[in-house]
């Protein structure tokens, strides 16, 4: 089960033991009060959302299940309002499922939700209202003193405070986890899922800091798979979408959290390794991805060894990291030009 999935269960599941809370709560007061067939649907009611709690860990389906039971549970305010009236406070119940409702269209973004938080929003304020033109006035089935329905207001409200403050910290959460998502697959190349552009940028303001205040040193490479164009036209894009996530996993399965790589643009990549290594050992280091990457097998049927050319620059005293950045493209460009396949780590 999917990170996603597994927080909208966990949502219905903190909404639910509230609605049983809540059942268990009304049950035995309006047991106490004597209100015999208020305390009827509450058993009913707690019966009901136990049902369900134990359904929807056998078959999660927490949207369909959230709209019964909010369905269920703005009829059963209704009719606690004619048993007890208006006085008794079980209106505001009404809030808990209007924002319920709201929560039921976010974790689920599909048309059958929207319709669904349609409808239950639009019964929260025809259930409201028809509750106040029937109940305001109306002689309640059963009549309870003022202390009585002093309590039941006082209960009734805490209740829905208390559901609502949970909720807002679960929708809270929500709409964090969401932008938090939304933050990184705006950082994240679709394909390869390392870096783009705009996510290895916060790094390169990172290691140039610590570069400068600290002296801890970085070096960058800059690698182009060679003939891709042609890998392209001959093989087509699918092919070469395999081959691009081919090096990317192979890169990706060398970053740490001081080496850290991007999708630098169509067939060039950028690794950045905030390491003590001289020239030397960031030379082999990229070396070894280059003689992993041609050995890698595309095609069982043709003899195709894919290769890449690098260009290496290192962290040098009053360089800024974006002309860095040039040298290790000045550097690709010479390899290019001399014959491809090879790691180039001096300008010429």
């Amino acid at each position: 089960m999917d990170k996603r999935r597994i927080i909208q269960n966990l949502n219905f599941d903190i909404f639910m033991i509230l609605n049983i809370i809540a059942h268990l709560e009304m049950m035995v007061d309006s047991f106490i009060h004597e209100a015999y067939i208020c305390t009827g649907q509450n058993i009913i009611g707690f019966v009901l959302t136990l049902v369900i709690f134990i359904s929807n860990r056998k078959r999660p389906r927490p949207v369909y299940w959230m709209f019964y039971v909010i369905l269920h549970i703005q009829v059963q305010v209704f009719l606690g309002l004619v048993q007890v009236g208006w006085a008794s406070g079980f209106q505001v119940f009404y809030l808990g499922t209007l924002v319920s409702s709201v929560y039921v269209g976010m974790i689920v973004n599909s048309k059958n939700a929207a319709i669904k938080q349609r409808i239950l929003i639009a019964n929260s304020f025809i259930f409201f209202y028809l509750g106040y033109a029937c109940c305001r006035n109306m002689e309640p089935i059963y009549r309870l003193d003022a202390g009585s329905l002093d309590k039941i207001q006082i209960m009734n409200f805490s209740i829905v405070f208390a559901g609502l403050t949970v909720m807002t910290m679960v929708l809270k959460n929500n709409i964090l986890n969401s932008l938090g998502n939304y933050k990184n697959q705006a950082a994240r190349d679709q394909l390869t899922g390392l870096y783009n552009r705009r996510g290895i940028r916060p790094t390169f303001d990172t290691v140039q800091n610590q570069w400068v205040g600290d002296s801890v040193p970085y070096s960058i490479a800059i690698i182009d798979i060679d003939d891709f164009k042609m890998i392209n036209d001959t093989y087509g894009h699918i092919f070469g979408d395999k081959v691009l996530k081919s090096l990317s996993d192979l890169i990706l399965a060398r970053t740490s959290k001081n080496i850290r790589a991007a999708r630098w643009g169509g067939e060039e990549f950028l690794i950045i390794a905030q390491t003590h290594w001289d020239r030397n050992e960031f030379s082999e280091f990229i070396s070894s991805l280059a003689r992993e990457f041609s050995s890698m097998e595309f095609l069982k049927s043709n003899d195709i060894h894919l290769t890449f050319t690098a260009g290496c620059a290192m962290s040098e005293k009053d360089l800024p990291i974006h002309e860095l950045i040039a040298k290790a493209d000045e550097r690709l460009y010479i390899g290019k030009t001399t014959g491809k396949n090879k790691v180039v780590t001096e300008s010429q």
